[in-house]
């Protein structure tokens, strides 16, 4: 008696086919993988920029409020509370440990190593701050500097603190109320210097960083701080 053999198979064509559309099906998951994580990243990148401008801005504008003025008259009369300039300024605050005096300002890391850098963390003056960037323009870190009075009289230096590493060169601009000169008016002029020796009453800050997600468009934040101990001028 013969037997019929039934046997059933994937033909060639069939193989290829089944290939095919598992192929699409991953090409598929994988590319809504890696679009998740570039969405992922940029979001990061955007936050990080977003938490270093609001610790800075936070900080700057909380010791602006509270500093304290100062009569350096009697033993150093060259000495000022306050020194405001375009791109740095200078002041005094009161804490638990006596007062010291504050500076903001820009430093140019240097190119030849690498450093990783904790927003927050403190340096001994003695430490080098150094980073390195490939960005077509050149970053440089928001530093705040913390100095015992009696230390900065005697020219020493302070602790250094990095505020925030993406700030565009020439991207921290203050800029100082003054009461307008006009007659009759109540407006107040801005202008990049601060020379007399009582404390401003307002203090504009102008903060220009990189964009992590476009190079070429800087992202740039104004905030005016206003010191209720402080003078318009004459």
């Amino acid at each position: 008696m013969k037997r019929l053999n039934n046997q059933s198979a994937f033909t060639l064509v069939e193989v290829f086919l089944g290939l095919l559309i598992f192929s699409i099906i991953g090409y598929t998951v994988y590319s809504v993988f890696y679009s998740g994580v570039k969405l992922s990243k940029r979001a990061e990148a955007i936050g990080a920029v977003h938490r270093q401008v609001f610790w800075s801005l936070e900080t700057l504008s909380r010791e602006l409020e509270n500093m304290t003025g100062y009569d350096f008259s009697g033993s150093y009369p060259k000495e000022t509370a306050f020194a405001g300039e375009a791109d740095q300024l200078r002041f005094l605050l009161a804490t638990d440990d006596g007062l010291r005096v504050i500076r903001y300002y820009l430093d140019v890391p240097e190119d030849s190593e690498v450093h990783k850098v904790v927003i927050g963390r403190r340096s001994d003056h003695n430490v080098g701050i150094v980073q390195s960037r490939t960005k077509e323009k050149r970053i440089t870190n928001l530093m705040r500097e913390e100095i015992p009075l009696t230390d900065f009289l005697n020219q020493a230096d302070g602790e250094r603190e990095i505020m925030c590493d993406l700030v565009e060169e020439d991207g921290l601009k203050f800029f100082y109320g003054y009461r307008s000169k006009t007659e009759g008016s109540d407006t107040v002029s801005w202008e990049d210097q601060w020379e007399l020796p009582a404390l401003p009453a307002g203090v504009r800050i102008e903060l220009t960083l990189a964009n992590p997600d476009d190079p070429q468009t800087p992202v740039r934040f104004r905030r005016d701080v206003f010191v209720p101990t402080g003078s318009w001028g004459e």
